[in-house]
């Protein structure tokens, strides 16, 4: 019997379980359950991958971006009077379809447009899910001609795929897809009564090649459109493609997160005021990581003004 206890050596996850209770599985589930209680998803269910980035936001706030979702719905809202049209919006680079569930409930169509077939399979179980029926699903990627190209994309990270070449660690995978424009995806998935009244682009640095292939689009529609830009050049290059096609403000919007360059400030901002978006008109471009932007052919953007540089969800 002496012998045996002697042998006898408590496993090191138990004793890491010990130290810190998040690692049993029991605390993390009960957690999980009192966060799900006092989410708003309003029984929306999105089918998402347990280890990646989005889901965590998931299971805290309901929905993916929350503040930034709310935001366009007012502005949208009020914009969409003329019930003759059918409004639609086109999500580019929709991922697991978020973003694409949410519009569902604003517009009469969505074309979620998504080449990550992982993600493409997710967003089909989103909409089955939710008995959602005005989400259209379109498995490719944007760009500005017709062609085919390696997707390159991180499995802890599937909103990081890219068309670029890049460097990613061993866990990147690749898949050969096919790239559309968005016009031909416009002129086979919309009708004559259709009006592109918003689109969202998230396309990893690939978004002046979106824009060359929507000329049309922009110039019939004149849409309300939201994207990303990593850093000062990337944000000329995409705002000056804009420009051109007629757009003429552009608004940085920095939600509760970002809000400072102080980890601990923007830590206390989100437990104080989690759902705040600063709102601010662009007038001189800056070498910051803008992570949405609206832009609008409007000189003015008359609803985000009246907003007077915050809007709380």
């Amino acid at each position: 019997m002496e012998e045996y206890l002697q042998d006898f050596t408590i496993p090191t996850d138990i004793i890491l379980m010990k130290l810190n209770p998040l690692k049993n599985p029991a605390i993390r589930r009960s957690i999980y359950s009192i966060l799900d209680r006092y989410n708003p998803r309003k029984s929306n269910s999105i089918a998402s991958l347990s280890d990646d980035y989005i889901t965590k936001e998931l299971l805290s706030s309901g929905w993916y971006e929350m503040p930034f979702l709310l935001l366009l719905e007012k502005l949208l809202k009020k914009s969409m009077i003329d019930s003759k049209f059918e409004n639609c919006a086109i999500d580019i680079g929709a991922n697991i379809g978020n973003h694409s569930l949410f519009l569902s409930g604003i517009f009469d169509k969505v074309l979620a447009v998504e080449p990550n077939p992982i993600c493409v399979n997710l967003m089909k179980a989103t909409k089955d899910a939710n008995l959602v029926s005005n989400i259209l699903i379109i498995p490719k990627g944007v760009g500005d001609v017709i062609e085919n190209k390696d997707l390159m994309f991180n499995e802890a990270h599937t909103g990081g795929g890219t068309f670029l070449n890049s460097e990613l660690d061993s866990n990147a995978r690749r898949f050969n897809v096919e790239i559309d424009t968005v016009d031909n995806i416009v002129s086979q998935y919309t009708g004559n009564n259709s009006n592109i009244r918003f689109i969202k682009i998230d396309a990893e640095g690939f978004e002046t090649n979106v824009i060359n292939g929507a000329k049309q689009t922009l110039k019939l529609h004149s849409p309300l459109l939201a994207f990303e830009a990593h850093g000062k050049d990337n944000y000329d290059e995409v705002s000056n493609a804009l420009a051109k096609e007629g757009y003429k403000s552009f608004y940085r919007l920095i939600q509760s997160r970002r809000m400072y360059k102080s980890f601990m400030l923007n830590a206390l901002n989100m437990l104080l005021r989690p759902n705040i978006i600063k709102i601010e008109k662009i007038n001189c471009s800056q070498d910051t990581n803008y992570q949405m932007v609206l832009a609008s052919k409007d000189k003015d953007c008359k609803h985000l003004d009246q907003m007077n540089g915050l809007f709380i969800g």
